[in-house]
């Protein structure tokens, strides 16, 4: 049984502050899973708030078929996908840089360099497809495997297999094109 799994079972027999570890280990990593369903950093807050009142409210049953963490992202993209039905509109993508993981730094210009590139590629992201948006946030952020994203998803390991190959070359593709441009403007 995983430390997550403990903490939940925990939390089911009244320990209050079990819930607050889950919520320190997992908040900053849902906001950036429902981000790529809601393309808004605000609801995408509210939304991972959301999943921690559902469990709370509702203490719904993890029956271990698959990791906590599996679960608890499956959770969160059914209310993600809830609200995308529910507001029935696309919001341009804002500010990700409360997100962004920190990164020891040796100086100024490496430290300007680091968030340049990380927004760039946060920027890209974000104009790729939200399927694909998912699977490159599930896999190589939050380093599922894939069968646990076909899980999350809904999907097969061959369909996530095939999303991944897709997702990453539009995102190099978006990337060449990026930086072509940059390079035309000098």
């Amino acid at each position: 049984m995983s430390e997550e799994e403990i903490l939940y079972f925990r939390f089911l027999d009244g320990d209050t502050e079990a819930l607050e570890k889950l919520v320190i280990i997992y908040r900053n990593r849902l906001i950036i899973f429902i981000n790529s369903y809601v393309n808004n950093l605000y609801d995408a807050e509210d939304l991972a708030e959301d999943v921690f009142v559902q469990i709370i409210v509702k203490k719904p049953s993890f029956k271990r078929k698959c990791e906590f963490k599996t679960w608890l992202f499956s959770v969160a993209r059914h209310l993600a996908i809830n609200h995308v039905k529910r507001t029935k509109r696309t919001i341009p993508y804002d500010d990700v840089s409360t997100l962004q993981p920190s990164v020891t730094v040796k100086g100024p210009d490496e430290l300007l360099i680091i968030n340049e590139n990380k927004r760039d590629l946060y920027e890209k992201l974000i104009l790729i497809k939200y399927e694909y948006r998912q699977v490159i946030v599930l896999s190589y952020f939050e380093g599922f495997s894939n069968n646990e994203i076909a899980f999350i998803m809904k999907k097969t390991k061959h369909q996530v297999e095939n999303l991944l190959y897709r997702a990453k070359n539009a995102l190099k593709n978006k990337l060449i094109k990026a930086e072509d441009n940059k390079l035309e403007e000098l």
